[in-house]
């Protein structure tokens, strides 16, 4: 088992989303955070100031060592290498939760 960390800008973080929808992986926490080096951020303006937009969204999953293969690869189909941060950990002596249906 692994643990899964994205982090991106939040206008792509719906094909994060749908990396991991289509690598099977059921269970995702997704919360906003801050990051940097995301490649170009967008421009905000307030009171004619201008600013670049840091907030991002980081996603996290316990997946198979299949289902990090698949995200992985499924990101690097929509993504460019510089519009995510993927980190995976190794978990030892983590089974996965069934998941309880009605």
């Amino acid at each position: 088992m692994k643990q899964l960390s994205v982090i991106v800008r939040r206008d792509r973080a719906v094909l994060v989303q749908g990396a991991f929808e289509r690598g099977a992986v059921e269970a995702v926490e997704a919360w906003p955070t801050t990051s940097t080096g995301l490649g170009p951020a967008p421009r905000l303006q307030y009171r004619g100031s201008f600013y670049d937009d840091d907030r991002c969204v980081r996603f996290e999953a316990i997946v198979s060592d299949m289902q990090a293969d698949a995200v992985a690869v499924l990101m690097r189909a929509s993504l460019s290498p510089q519009e995510y941060l993927l980190t995976s950990r190794l978990l030892d002596g983590v089974e996965p939760t069934p998941l309880l249906r009605a």
